[in-house]
């Protein structure tokens, strides 16, 4: 088995591109959300 990945990390145009500012803002709050709860959940851990 290969230890290669492969991590896309998209711009904010690619993710969010022609949208409206309402939609963007949403997409802003979730995205806040999820890097929150991977922070919490990382929390006490030895890196």
């Amino acid at each position: 088995m290969s230890d290669w990945t492969w991590e896309h990390e998209p711009d904010a145009e690619n993710v969010v591109g022609g949208r409206r500012p309402t939609q963007r803002l949403e997409v802003e709050a979730i995205a806040q959300g999820i890097t929150e709860v991977v922070g919490v959940r990382r929390i006490g851990k030895v890196l």
